[in-house]
């Protein structure tokens, strides 16, 4: 017979809605870090300490990329001009008026998944 309550109380099987694979954990071994596209924006994807991170890959200091190449497992900094991000919040610890949006990211089975952007973009665009 139908159990409502028990059909209520079950999880969905698979991935999130709205969150897309932007690769495999054999893509991204621990102590890593690349940058994919998803949602028509370069993310980049840290996966430190057994922990996935996800932030925009676009300084808003310079509008241009903050790379992978300099991180560690609490901050990410641009190749331009040193800004540091926390891979937490995305906030710029020595300037916080400066932030890049933080994503979501969740491992289903083999699969590393990129969710969408839930809160509002970066407070400052600007170029100095």
């Amino acid at each position: 017979m139908f159990s409502l309550r028990a059909w209520i109380g079950t999880k969905p099987k698979g991935p999130k809605p709205g969150f897309v694979k932007v690769g495999s954990l054999d893509d991204f071994p621990d102590n890593s870090a690349r940058v994919v596209v998803a949602f028509g924006r370069d993310i980049g994807v840290f996966h430190v300490g057994g922990t996935f991170q996800a932030i925009d890959n676009i300084c808003p200091h310079s509008n241009r990329p903050i790379g992978t190449i300099d991180y560690d497992k609490d901050h990410v900094t641009c190749i331009w001009h040193g800004l540091r991000f926390a891979l937490s919040s995305g906030i710029c610890p020595e300037a916080s008026h400066y932030r890049v949006v933080k994503y979501p990211v969740e491992v289903f089975e083999n699969d590393v998944l990129v969710g969408p952007c839930l809160e509002d973009g970066p407070t400052d665009r600007g170029v100095d």
